[in-house]
This record gives C-alpha cells, sequence and structure tokens, in this order.
C-alpha cells in the first residue's frame, strides 16, 4: 500500500513540475502575464532604463535592478506601450560575466541543469549565434533555447568583441529569457 501511494505521489508530482505553458515559468517569482506592479511601484518604474525600437513602438522594454538579493543583476521587462498594468510580455535575467566567458558558461550550466527537467516535451537546440554585422563581425553568443507552443526561453552568454563593446557599450553576460509568442513575433517582423 505504502509503494502503491509513493508511485501515486511521484506521479502527481511529475506531473505538477513539468511546465506546458511559457506563464508556468519563473524567473525570481515573476512570470510573463503578470503586472510589473505587482514587483516595483510606479516611481521605480517610471525610473527605470527605457529601451525603444526603431521600427514600432507597440513594445518598450524597461531595465530594474533588483529590489532585494538576486542572482540576476538587472531585469529587463518587455510592456506594451500605454498599458498602465505593465503586463510583462518578455521577461530577462541579466548577470554580468565582463571577460569571463567560461564562467559565463559554467553558470549557464548551471541553470540549464535546473530547468531541463521542467521542459521535457519541449524542442532544445543548442548553437552559436556569430554578430557578423555587428562593429567588426567577432561578437558570439553560446545560446540554448527551450521552444513552446505559447513562447520561447532562450538562454546564453554573450561574448562581446572590443570594437562592440566600444561602439556600442556593451558587456559580456548571461541572459535568460522568457516570451510570449506574440512577443517573439513583433521582434522578429516589426521591431526592426
Amino acid at each position: 500500500m505504502m509503494k502503491i501511494l509513493l508511485t501515486l505521489f511521484v506521479l502527481l508530482f511529475s506531473s505538477l513540475v513539468v511546465a506546458e505553458d511559457i506563464s508556468d515559468f519563473e524567473i525570481e517569482g515573476m512570470s510573463i502575464g503578470d503586472s510589473l506592479l505587482d514587483y516595483y511601484n510606479k516611481n521605480i518604474i517610471n525610473n527605470a532604463e527605457i529601451t525603444n525600437y526603431p521600427n514600432s513602438n507597440k513594445y518598450f522594454d524597461l531595465g530594474i535592478i533588483p529590489k532585494k538579493e538576486s542572482k540576476y543583476d538587472f531585469y529587463i521587462f518587455s510592456v506594451k506601450e500605454n498599458d498602465y498594468n505593465y503586463i510583462i510580455y518578455d521577461l530577462r535575467g541579466v548577470k554580468i560575466f565582463e571577460n569571463e566567458i567560461n564562467e559565463c558558461k559554467k553558470f549557464k550550466n548551471s541553470i540549464i541543469r535546473e530547468i531541463d527537467p521542467l521542459f521535457l516535451d519541449s524542442e532544445k537546440s543548442d548553437y552559436e549565434y556569430i554578430y557578423e554585422k555587428l562593429a567588426d563581425g567577432k561578437s558570439i553568443s553560446y545560446i540554448t533555447d527551450y521552444n513552446l507552443e505559447s513562447g520561447a526561453i532562450r538562454i546564453y552568454c554573450n561574448k562581446w568583441s572590443s570594437d562592440t563593446k566600444k561602439k556600442f557599450d556593451q558587456q559580456d553576460a548571461f541572459v535568460i529569457s522568457i516570451s510570449t509568442q506574440e512577443h517573439l513575433y513583433w521582434i522578429s517582423n516589426e521591431a526592426y
């Protein structure tokens, strides 16, 4: 009898922890579809660093430093223009690893080990992306993607060339990004 109960508990628990929807995934308690107001007050939001996109103002990004101890140095939230509830459509956690790409990759692998069991049914791919059209063309990202019907998770380390760092004020960093399909479509087809 105890063995049957234990088996049922394991089966029930394992079905609960496998994420099927992008909003099931959290970065330090925050999820896609949440209101940014649940985590930060309007004063912090209004004073956040803003990033706009050249071809569309449907979304904009807000860069905010965590208000409590965090494994990330800052967060980036994508929200819709004129949405005063600040619903999150894209959420990124960023950790700086300036000139420490091997440490970045170790950190990336530790995060992947944490989340791999959550996305057993999703499409996963690992690859490198060279930014051929950026500055001197020598910057690179080491990327792992998890694709779900409702969105995607991208985990990557950026190693920027010295030319790119000078031109665009970039720092080598780890990034974990959670995006809705709507936001991914916009960033790929409208933002640039």
